[in-house]
């Protein structure tokens, strides 16, 4: 999910770097959040907030559907995990980019979830897609 987020290229560069800086020491999750800040000049308190100190995970419900007439594909996903307990978020954040899982398709829709809305996404195509595919932020 780091990666994802970070991209291929700034995420090995900053696992590259925590490796160098700790080598041979004890570490703890803060030295390799300390080194994705630093390097990526944002901050991931969200990330490793939601990812490393929690519990849980989200819960997913995924829908397709086409649109012979108007040649649109609709892409739409729900969390569905139980309410936040101090031990669990009730919503997830993270950056989710689809498209048709077309060949030829170059229409990517990046978006990002709010809390407590469904994501929706829709793609115009000549013809129907046999379904969707997403992939991390830092992927094509």
């Amino acid at each position: 999910m780091l990666r994802s987020q970070l991209g291929d290229e700034l995420y090995r560069k900053c696992i590259l770097t925590y490796l160098e800086q700790h080598k041979f020491g004890n570490v703890v999750t803060e030295d390799l959040a300390r080194v994705v800040e630093e390097l990526s000049g944002r901050s991931y308190d969200q990330f490793f907030d939601q990812w490393v100190y929690h519990a849980h995970y989200p819960e997913i419900d995924a829908g397709y559907s086409w649109d012979e007439k108007d040649k649109l594909a609709k892409i739409s996903i729900r969390q569905t995990q139980e309410p936040a307990t101090r031990f669990c978020f009730s919503i997830f954040h993270w950056p989710l980019r689809s498209r048709p899982a077309m060949e030829s398709s170059s229409n990517h829709h990046r978006q990002r979830q709010e809390p407590g809305l469904l994501f929706s996404a829709r793609f115009s195509a000549a013809h129907r897609p046999p379904g969707p595919a997403f992939v991390g932020a830092g992927q094509n």
